[in-house]
């Protein structure tokens, strides 16, 4: 038996075989049957007579043949109990020990036999300081049912299945009850295994600040076999008692050594194989159950094996949110991630899923960093019914890769949707609802959706500083449908920083499509190229009724004058014209912003920018509306003046023009931040002559060919430096290589 620590005025109890007697004389301090024996019941009898905190052990060795011999309690089959009728009650602190070591694994040794399908197996009331190690516990309502008891702790222990590894359902694996507070269902190296169970694996029900670490949910003890659960974990107030379930922290912050092998451990629950959602945070109304508040889940795989590299499908939700207040998802640390795997929707929540934040965690993606089957969406929230914008939503710095669906979903009121990185979705961003405050959505990379990278299908977003690469359709698209319409949106900023990149889109670049009036939307500062349409598409969504199109049906302005330097025209009174450079005749590309001006009250307007070369080819916006925040139009293009002719000089003879000897120049657009966390950096860059080509290093690697935007995945914590080049069609190198210092943070 492993040894008890000992307590004043305690006893520790050594359960010898697994008959289900009664104690012979309770309170004697003895755990002995009129048979001899000390049996489960007798002990639970013996430690319940007297408040002291009692411990009970299994016996692992026999005698016999004069040695002893490994038998009874060993975690072989019959070394299970089963009672006759329900065991009493748990009263007093208490800690049974039942595990042992099988084939150098610590595992439980002792298996209960529920005796009643439609009662719980063990019962703990109103006692303090109870924990059971080492069970495996089948056959039960509930495996163990815990009610007005803070500190209960249970550790490596097996509910629904058996000694053998073989199912032996239980409705509920354990109930934590109201007024069982700070409760610990495992630790960072002992774990639980909930598996097998109809209903819920683990159900929380008005008990605040439970700890739940390291266990399996809805697999097998080997951490791979489905053994699905109703659901895994399900985390809710009680509206009958009005006790709330508040401070329930699900997983772990992980250490460094555990976040280096790719198995979850360290604290890491594995939630997985549910046949509804991985984790409920709001419960049946009908069974009097209301929305915890204030849950963290950190640190796990939900949808994984325990090795993270193979998907166990949760049949719903990874996380399902619902209205549950406060729920923060990952966080801002590396060792804060969840991972999700495959399922419905990764993390949904609402509606008026309060002060919700998503971030940091990765979706379809394994602990190796390659991808693994994902869920059909990644994160959706329903902000509907959310009282201020104070309670918005926060989802960010998370990494989705889909296959199709939606990567982040936002209806209703706005929150902050920023620094994610989604591919393969079929839209990345999709927002919908209609409410006085949109979403900012900044610094996201969107890659390879099929549809849309950015699906905007209400009002008042800002649309900042995004990164878009290879749309099947157009890259950003705003979306009104009558008698619903799109407005007082805005894409691209003021400065540099703000623009989006928007690059390779089967369709324009960005393209609004909506009702002709009262549709403003404003198109800033913006770049990129190889789009399959325009840069700027304004569509009609009824140009029989509504010809003119939407944000009024505003024309691009007028050029009257166009120089190297400078240019001038016409737009509306007190319109705000912005002048693009363009690196070619291409409709679907812009390289750079030159200037802005706003249009007198007669509409005249100049703008100066530096000088271009002879031919170079530009264009210009005007957005209505007293100097921004109304619509914008697409774009005008024209063309600085042609260099004038060169006299002939040889025209007998013929003659060779000089050689190009003057090198191009690079410049770094976009990078990641000089310090971040983050393992994956991407840079976007240009060069001052047309047609030129790249070569890119990181570090002390040599230079190669490459593209703009280049991205470098697991980057190894510390420093690094990038650096690019330019090679223009004489063969001319950049002497100096444009050059950007970062940091990872370990």
């Amino acid at each position: 038996m492993l040894a008890l620590p000992a307590v004043a005025g305690a006893e520790n109890f050594e359960v010898d075989s697994v008959a289900d007697e009664t104690d012979s004389v309770v309170g004697n301090e003895l755990c002995v049957t009129a048979a001899g024996k000390c049996t489960l019941r007798a002990a639970l009898e013996e430690a319940n007579f007297e408040a002291n905190e009692d411990g009970i052990g299994f016996v692992e060795e026999v005698e016999g043949a004069g040695k002893k011999m490994e038998g009874l309690f060993d975690g072989g089959p019959a070394a299970t109990i089963a009672p006759a009728s329900g065991l009493p009650p748990i009263a007093h602190a208490l800690r049974i020990e039942g595990e042992c070591v099988v084939a150098l694994v610590l595992r439980p040794c002792v298996g209960i036999a529920a005796p009643d399908p439609s009662k719980p197996a063990l019962v703990v009331e109103n006692s303090e300081d109870v924990e059971i190690d080492g069970l495996a516990i089948t056959g039960a309502s509930t495996a163990i049912a815990v009610t007005g008891t803070p500190r209960f702790k249970a550790f490596n222990n097996w509910f629904g299945v058996k000694l053998d590894g073989s199912a032996g359902a239980n409705a509920t694996g354990i109930l934590l009850g109201p007024g069982s507070n700070r409760a610990r269902i495992g630790n960072s190296s002992f774990r639980n295994v909930f598996a097998n169970n109809s209903d819920v694996g683990l159900d929380i029900l008005g008990a605040a600040n439970a700890s739940v670490m390291s266990g399996y949910f809805g697999v097998a003890p080997d951490g791979v076999t489905m053994a699905a659960n109703g659901k895994d974990i399900e985390v809710t107030a009680d509206s009958g008692s009005a006790l709330e379930a508040p401070g329930t922290t699900i997983g772990n912050q992980l250490s460094p050594e555990a976040l280096a092998t790719p198995e979850c451990d360290g604290g890491c629950n594995v939630i997985s194989g549910s046949g509804s959602s991985g984790i409920d945070l709001e419960g049946e109304p009908a069974q009097e159950e209301a929305p915890a508040a204030s849950t963290t889940v950190i640190g796990n795989y939900i949808g994984l094996a325990a090795g993270g590299t193979v998907a166990v499908a949760n049949a719903g939700d990874g996380i399902h949110v619902g209205q549950a207040a406060r729920t923060v998802i990952g966080g801002p640390r590396t060792s804060e991630a969840n991972r999700f795997g495959a399922g419905d929707t990764a993390v949904a929540a609402g509606p008026a899923a309060a002060n919700l934040v998503v971030r940091g965690n990765s979706i379809g993606v394994g602990a190796n960093g390659a991808s693994v089957a994902p869920p059909t969406d990644g994160v959706l929230v329903n902000s509907e019914g959310l009282p201020s914008a104070a309670a918005e939503a926060t989802i960010a710095d998370n990494e989705i890769r889909l296959q199709g669906g939606v990567g982040i979903g936002q209806n209703g009121l706005g929150g902050w949707i920023a620094g994610n990185w989604i591919a393969g979705a079929t839209t990345g961003i999709a927002t919908s609802g209609y409410e006085e405050r949109g979403n900012l959505i900044e610094g996201n990379l969107i890659e390879g959706s099929t549809l849309n990278a950015i699906l905007i299908e209400n009002e008042l977003n800002e649309v900042l500083a995004n990164e878009v690469l290879g749309s099947g359709g157009a890259g950003i698209k705003l979306l009104g449908v009558s008698p619903f319409r799109t407005y007082g949106n805005r894409v691209g900023g003021d400065t540099e920083a703000e623009e989006n990149a928007i690059f390779g889109s089967g369709g324009a670049a960005i393209e609004i499509a909506n009702i002709e009036k009262n549709s403003n939307n404003e198109v800033a500062r913006n770049w990129g190229g190889g789009n399959g349409g325009p840069f700027i598409d304004l569509v009609a969504l009824s140009p029989k009724t509504e010809p003119k199109g939407p944000n009024d049906g505003v024309a691009p302005p007028l050029f009257e004058a166009v120089g190297r330097s400078e240019a001038s025209g016409s737009a509306a009174p007190k319109a705000r014209v912005r002048i693009f450079r363009k690196a070619g005749a291409a409709a679907g590309e812009l390289e750079s912003f030159l200037g802005e001006a706003v249009a007198d009250e007669e509409g005249f307007w100049v703008v100066d920018y530096a000088t271009l070369p002879p031919g170079a080819t530009i264009a210009a916006t005007q957005t209505v509306g007293g100097g921004g925040g109304g619509g914008t139009s697409e774009l005008r293009i024209a063309a600085t003046p042609p260099a004038p002719p060169v006299p002939d000089a040889c025209p007998a003879t013929g003659c060779t023009a000089p050689a190009d000897e003057t090198p191009p120049q690079s410049k770094i657009r976009k990078h990641p931040p000089k310090k971040s966390d983050k393992t994956t950096a991407k840079f976007a860059f240009v060069a001052d002559e047309a047609g030129a080509s790249f070569q890119c290093k990181l570090d002390k690697k040599k230079f190669k060919a490459c593209k703009s935007p280049k991205k470098y995945k697991h980057l190894k914590p510390g420093k690094h430096v990038f650096q690019v080049r330019a090679r223009d069609s004489s063969g001319n190198v950049e002497p100096q290589p444009a050059k950007y210092k970062f940091t990872v943070l370990g």
